[in-house]
């Protein structure tokens, strides 16, 4: 269970250099979640946008958790 502050996420973020160029990504892989693996390709990128934009404002980490038990 992802726990339900924005924190909890930070080590989904990570930096992928192409080049001489820095871009940061987020890895969903990275939440060590076995529900992440069953999800379908769409439902995950709708989850890494979720990972990404959560603020607990306006995507909360409880958000987060509805798309994992998907």
């Amino acid at each position: 269970m992802v726990e339900s502050t924005v924190k909890s996420f930070e080590n989904a973020k990570q930096e992928l250099q192409v080049g001489d160029k820095k871009y940061t990504m987020f890895n969903i892989t990275a939440l060590n979640d076995d529900r992440v693996a069953k999800l379908p390709f769409s439902i995950r990128v709708l989850l890494e946008a979720a990972v990404r934009n959560c603020d607990n404002f306006n995507v909360k980490a409880e958000d987060v958790e509805r798309i994992l038990d998907w």
